[in-house]
């Protein structure tokens, strides 16, 4: 999480500015699983285009690569002769149904934060009860993570009572309120045409408060 919102070196950033329709397809999973399969098979060949991955580190990068597509032809081969649907009806459908739901905490993060360096203003926590706390491992409480990442995430409600007590109010939204904010925004205008350095999806019931240094 060192370059959080950083265009050129954030991991999750490497992508063009969001349109409505990028957007969409993105929440849909048809854009995500299209990135990974041609990147795993870009990446087994040897093509290396990821800033955030260091020279030294690319060659286990391709081979971690070629291993993986090794590995899911030998569960193409295996289904085939077995003539099972195992691997279809419990890995594949599944995890393509339930990508929107995941899209659902994936977007909340960081989209419509400012890029600045300050995990204050660049990271949305969410708000939604317990037992969904619960079944995310705490990453609700996402500010907190990004703050201090060491922490294990049964400690994160801890620390983020700890960081608004000394910090102010985090950003927070709620999964359907970030929804709605963000594509109301992305009707009005694209992504690369908001604020890069300013909050652009905003709360409906307030929000943070920028707590200037003394």
């Amino acid at each position: 999480h060192t370059y959080t919102q950083n265009w050129e070196k954030d991991g999750e950033l490497v992508r063009e500015p969001y349109t409505l329709t990028t957007y969409l397809l993105w929440m849909s999973g048809i854009t995500y699983w299209r990135n990974r399969v041609f990147g795993v098979i870009r990446r087994s060949r040897g093509i290396i285009i990821e800033p955030f991955i260091r020279a030294e580190e690319e060659g286990k990068v391709i081979w971690e690569s070629r291993i993986h597509i090794l590995f899911y032809i030998l569960i193409v081969g295996i289904s085939v002769m077995f003539h099972s649907w195992a691997a279809m009806a419990f890995w594949i459908i599944p995890m393509l149904l339930t990508k929107p739901v995941h899209q659902l905490q994936n977007t909340i993060e960081h989209l419509g934060l400012s890029h600045e360096n300050n995990i204050l203003e660049n990271t949305r926590s969410t708000r939604t009860n317990a037992l969904m706390r619960w079944l995310c491992w705490q990453m609700p409480y996402h500010t907190a993570h990004h703050v201090f990442p060491s922490v294990p995430f049964w400690k994160l409600r801890i620390l983020n009572a700890k960081i608004e007590a000394q910090a102010g109010t985090v950003h927070r939204m709620g999964w359907i309120e970030f929804q709605i904010e963000v594509i109301k925004c992305l009707v009005a205008k694209d992504e690369s045409r908001w604020p890069q350095n300013e909050v652009w999806v905003v709360a409906v019931a307030g929000g943070r408060v920028r707590v200037l240094a003394e």
